[in-house]
């Protein structure tokens, strides 16, 4: 039997919690806050119990029509959504370079069908550095609604008529499938990390959670002790996720059924609106939050990447405008659109809506392809600004084929003299491969060749890091120490992994953090070099290149652009303080015969490392070296590695 539900402001009090927890994840406005993207997955329980409810209360009456289901969805996300993409295009029009505006044309595109979960899927690490810089990183998990609520009416329909509306035949064909959908999950945020959290396959489950309590709640009341129990339990498990989650867990995985969960009590705590927990909810500051919480999710990232592009420091003052910003804009699109087009006061006749959405539609996707097709209307910046973002790309490209893959080392990656045999062997990461070119040159002027494999991201060391990254170094390894002809192996990395994330990193697929996490590098580190040198090969290890405080040619351009001058060079105490712990193993093991080679000690003799070299910048980026420095690069390997090749 259904039973209609009325409105319950606890739920608008809960999606308060949620949105609050994305904002202040995103801009780091707290340390409890590392977790806070786990927000999205609450939102997920709420969409899942709402939109359940919906369905089920019509197909129960006979009133279900899926066409108004989807066209009342679309009047309640599009119009906000649009507005949103209108204004942040016209922004980036003003503001951004080339680059980012194209990035920012080709995420709208996909943002405005709802697919970019699967184009950051392929292209985007969620919780990797490149993923700060998305300019619409967050619509992935709007995409994956969207997504829900074009299927998963469909499946209702097909099994409500398949169960004849017995809603516990129902009930159980949903658990069985939301349990699967979980076990795929936690599966594949093992195997296939990216997909596992980006697409419906593998989250479905989190809104089918909220789907099953909606079920099980109009079959009748729940008890009234568990109700009560709930709304602690809710809080604990919330709380846990907070305190617990560290950048190493595999998400969802298992670990996303904490928020979950938690989101799923929370919504049984709200049936009795007496408890402290449910006025707290209910309560107008919770409410407004609520109220606004989609145009909020909407517009606080773009706000974020506005100012942390514009603006060379990023402080907590900075931070908490933004997040006051995102609020004032959320508080007009939610009065000023989203309001009066969900109640038809503006746009009533459905023909019109949809005529006049179409068109904007279209010409959106219009002007995303005029600034992808130009990438990113270069023309509005003089030729100075042009020039200097070319550096971006000034890498070794003739060598990006030579990445890891699962098929294994390829041993016709070849640099240097391509007739030489090759003798050595190149292992490392994006900073090797970035390397790559000077390695080509100064093999090719000795006469001598190298086998080039490198895996973006991947700490170089055996039995270290998580799937793909354990496989590359124990392959790449492997292929070193049993093939004769391998004489000498040279290892070139940022060599970051092991001091980020609070020094958390894998180690024979176990999470080590704080001093047994150095511990562990520092004897793996070891027994790589030892395991080397025992199978009869010399061992190079190159000590980390520094970083600009922020990327080189964006910031030259913007100099160049906008009159604005940021800080780039890194003094050299600062590099040495960076990297004391490892230039400590690496000192241990020149005792035990390792050759080790600085790139930066002449470029930072002053005591600073410079961004700029000879009036050009030194990095593609902020610490990858650019493709014209090789001569300079090639000529250090010389000097340091004369008596080797």
């Amino acid at each position: 039997m259904s039973h209609k539900m009325a409105y319950r402001p606890d739920i608008d009090g809960l999606r308060a919690v949620a949105i609050l927890l994305v904002c202040i994840f995103h801009f780091r406005l707290l340390p409890i806050g590392e977790a806070g993207f786990i927000g999205v997955d609450i939102f997920f329980v709420i969409s899942g119990f709402l939109i359940t409810r919906i369905i089920t209360d019509g197909l129960s009456a006979g009133k279900f029509r899926l066409g108004t289901f989807y066209y009342r969805r679309v009047r309640r996300l599009y119009p906000a959504m649009l507005v949103v993409l209108v204004l942040y295009l016209l922004a980036g029009w003003i503001l951004f370079l080339p680059a980012l505006f194209e990035e920012l044309a080709w995420e709208t595109l996909f943002s405005s069908i709802y697919g970019i979960n699967i184009y950051l899927w392929r292209s985007v690490n969620y919780f990797g550095v490149q993923a700060d810089s998305k300019p619409l990183l967050h619509m992935w998990s709007l995409a994956v609604e969207e997504q829900f609520y074009l299927f998963y009416p469909l499946f209702l329909i097909g099994l409500y008529r398949l169960c004849r509306g017995r809603s516990g035949q129902l009930l159980g064909i949903v658990v069985v499938f939301m349990l699967g959908s979980f076990a795929l999950g936690w599966f594949a945020s093992y195997w296939k990390p990216q997909a596992a959290f980006y697409l419906l396959p593998t989250r479905a489950w989190e809104l089918m959670a909220g789907g099953v309590l909606a079920m099980v709640v109009q079959r009748g009341p729940l008890p009234k002790a568990f109700v009560r129990l709930a709304g602690p339990a809710a809080v604990l498990l919330l709380g846990a996720a907070m305190v617990l989650h560290h950048g190493q867990i595999a998400f969802p995985g298992w670990f996303a059924a904490l928020p979950v969960l938690s989101g799923v009590l929370f919504i049984v705590a709200g049936q009795d609106m007496h408890t402290p927990l449910s006025r707290l909810l209910s309560s107008r500051p919770m409410v407004f939050f609520g109220n606004i919480s989609y145009p909020l999710y909407l517009v606080h990232w773009p706000v974020k990447i506005i100012l942390q592009d514009g603006f060379a420091e990023d402080t907590l003052i900075l931070r908490a405008s933004g997040f006051g910003l995102s609020i004032l804009l959320a508080a007009v699109i939610y009065a000023c659109v989203e309001t009066p087009v969900r109640t038809g006061r503006w746009l009533p006749a459905p023909q019109r809506f949809l005529g006049l959405t179409a068109g904007l539609q279209a010409g959106v996707l219009a002007v995303c392809a005029l600034i992808f097709t130009t990438q990113g209307l270069p023309a509005r910046f003089d030729p100075q600004v042009r020039q200097v973002l070319s550096y971006t790309s000034d890498a070794p490209r003739e060598f990006i084929g030579c990445e890891y893959s699962s098929g294994g080392v390829r041993f016709d990656c070849i640099v240097g003299d391509a007739d030489a045999v090759p003798e050595t062997l190149l292992i490392g990461d994006s900073h090797l491969y970035a390397l790559s070119g000077a390695l080509d040159l100064m093999l090719r002027q000795q006469g001598a060749s190298a086998v080039l494999s490198f895996a973006y991201g991947c700490l170089p060391v055996r039995d270290a890091g998580r799937f793909q990254c354990r496989d590359f170094v124990r392959d790449v390894f492997a292929r070193a120490e049993n093939t004769p002809q391998i004489k000498t192996v040279l290892i070139a990395s940022a060599w970051t992994r092991p001091y980020s994330a609070g020094g958390s990193y894998f180690y024979d697929g176990v999470l080590l953090q704080g001093a047994s996490g150095l511990k562990m590098f520092e004897t793996k580190l070891a027994e790589t070099v030892v395991r080397l040198q025992q199978a009869g090969k010399a061992v190079i290890l190159v000590d980390p290149m520094y970083r600009a405080r922020h990327p080189v040619p964006q910031a030259l351009a913007r100099a160049a652009a906008f009159g604005t001058q940021w800080p780039l060079d890194m003094p050299r105490a600062d590099y040495d303080a960076q990297f004391a712990h490892l230039f400590a193993q690496f000192e241990a093991l020149q005792e035990r015969g390792v050759r080790r080679v600085s790139l930066v000690d002449d470029l930072c003799r002053s005591g600073t490392c410079p961004a700029l070299w000879n009036g050009k910048p030194v990095f593609t980026d902020a610490t990858h070296m650019a493709r014209h420095m090789q001569g300079y690069f090639a000529q250090v390997l010389a000097d340091s590695l004369a008596d080797m090749f």
